[in-house]
This record gives C-alpha cells, sequence and structure tokens, in this order.
C-alpha cells in the first residue's frame, strides 16, 4: 500500500519472463495503486513478475517492497462446455427431491459427467460456459466474447434475458412446470 506520508511515492511494476507473448498496460487503480492490463500477442506460457511497494524518501528511507511470480498463459481454446452452477459451499448435489447442481473446473472433471441434469420444474438454474485450453486449463476472463443462450424446446426451459452486470459467460435458465426434455447451448 502506498506510504501514508508520501502516497506519490508508490510503485507497481509488472515485468515478462517473454515481453515477445504480451502487451502491458498501467492502469490507474483506486486509491493511487496500480492495475495491469495484460494483452496476449502470441501463443505460449510464461513467468510475470509483479512487484509492488515505496521509493526511498525522507519520511521512510527503508521501504518494503512486495514481489511475487505467477505464471501466464496464452493459449487457444479448445473445449466449450456448458454446466450449471453449484448453489451449496460444498459443491455438492442436492436431495433427490431438489435440483441437481454440478461444477469443476478440470477436463477430467468434465468428461466423467455426460452432460445431462436431472431438474426440478418450476425454477431458475444458473448456468455458466466455461473455456478450455488442450491441457485443460479453465480461461480465466471471457468478457470479449459473445455468447448466444439457446434452448431447443422453450416450452420446457429457456434463459432468460441478460442481467445488466452478469457475465456474459453466465445466464439462468427457466425452467417451466411441463414434464420433458430440453436440450442447451
Amino acid at each position: 500500500a502506498p506510504w501514508y506520508f508520501e502516497p506519490a511515492s508508490y510503485r507497481g511494476a509488472l515485468t515478462a519472463e517473454k515481453p515477445n507473448l504480451i502487451r502491458v498496460e498501467d492502469v490507474p487503480g483506486a486509491n493511487g495503486k496500480v492495475d495491469f492490463r495484460v494483452t496476449c500477442l502470441n501463443h505460449g506460457e510464461q513467468r510475470i513478475t509483479i512487484s509492488t511497494g515505496n521509493r526511498p524518501t525522507a519520511s521512510n528511507p527503508f521501504p518494503a517492497t512486495s514481489v511475487t511470480t505467477a505464471v501466464f498463459s496464452c493459449y487457444l481454446p479448445t473445449s466449450l462446455l456448458v454446466h450449471p452452477v453449484a448453489n451449496n459451499e460444498n459443491n455438492q448435489t442436492n436431495s433427490c427431491d431438489d435440483s441437481y447442481y454440478w461444477t469443476t473446473t478440470s477436463r477430467k472433471d468434465y468428461s466423467s459427467h455426460p452432460g445431462v441434469f436431472s431438474v426440478k420444474s418450476e425454477q431458475h438454474l444458473p448456468f455458466q460456459a466455461s473455456l478450455l485450453d488442450y491441457d485443460g486449463n479453465t480461461f480465466d476472463n471471457l468478457t470479449s466474447l459473445e455468447f448466444k443462450w439457446e434452448s431447443n424446446n422453450p416450452v420446457i426451459a429457456k434463459f432468460d434475458a441478460p442481467a445488466s452486470r452478469e457475465p456474459t459467460n453466465q445466464r439462468t435458465l427457466q425452467i417451466f412446470d411441463k414434464a420433458g426434455k430440453a436440450s442447451i447451448s
């Protein structure tokens, strides 16, 4: 955090192991902090180093600096998965009388579920689209993508109009008081 007595001495930096793979932009953050926007320019994986701290000043001659590294990947998606969002903290299914929710973050877990979900009628189910790369890693930021949500049987179930602040990869499915099957995409 910025030094209380001299907040202008605050600094943040992001350095890339392979700078030709990404573009880094400083974005003004709250309270004088610096955020970074990282954009992929080429495919690959690398380590990025983020450091924050204050420059030495008269009132703070020996400031602390924090440094951390993270792996940053730039790959094309290879899988798109649509799945219900878990509704409980333990990420477990509910009783037979309740809805079936499921969520996961690895390709191995996705492949063990056939994508068929039995649910009770007259409810709203949150769904999410997840993109995975070849190794099964989930993409974190999908804000630049547009999703088209559809049900093949709107008498049984249809997607609600998006909420104003709802992420593009999430939508609520309205299930009506009718028996039957519907495919969603």
